[in-house]
């Protein structure tokens, strides 16, 4: 299985949001827009890593604990009824998370999801730390252009090593 990690960073919340989600190889995808939250910062990180490898069976490693419940604990009993939280409510972020939700149900494909400390400072888990400074950097982008926007790349990841 193909090692992902994803974050989403937000300059003020809401404010300008960033997310990327980036491969064991530095493969990277990142999105921007200039008002969003952290939790929609997130969520757009897991989105971005279902769509840039659609066809691989991926692990997630993911710091955020409502992103990760959201989309594989919630949503089955958000969508059993009618997509509404117990108290009837319509769950934040339901469009996204519908999204999401339809991508992790591609036949044949096997996504896991590993929630990972964030901001480690032994940098434990490398990728969600490269993914944290990328989606640092889509934030500013947001911040700074004012536009949202996309792109994809490759990342030198031995920046981004455990420390001893």
């Amino acid at each position: 299985m193909y090692r992902v990690g994803v974050d989403g960073s937000c300059l003020s919340n809401p404010g300008p949001a960033g997310w990327a989600a980036v491969g064991e190889d530095g493969e990277y995808s990142i999105g921007w827009k200039p008002l969003g939250t952290n939790n929609q910062g997130e969520l757009n990180a897991i989105r971005a890593a279902l769509l840039q490898w659609p066809d691989r069976d991926l692990v997630l490693e993911i710091d955020s604990a409502y992103a990760k419940n959201a989309v594989t604990v919630w949503a089955a009993g958000w969508r059993r009824r009618g997509w509404r939280k117990a108290d009837g409510k319509v769950p934040e972020n339901l469009t996204l998370i519908q999204q999401i939700v339809g991508l992790l149900e591609t036949p044949g494909r096997t996504v896991e999801f590993v929630k990972v400390r964030g901001h480690n400072l032994a940098n434990q888990f490398p990728l969600n730390t490269a993914a944290d400074a990328l989606a640092v950097t889509a934030s500013q982008r947001a911040r700074d252009t004012g536009q949202a926007g996309a792109e994809t790349g490759t990342a030198d990841l031995s920046r981004f090593r455990p420390r001893r």
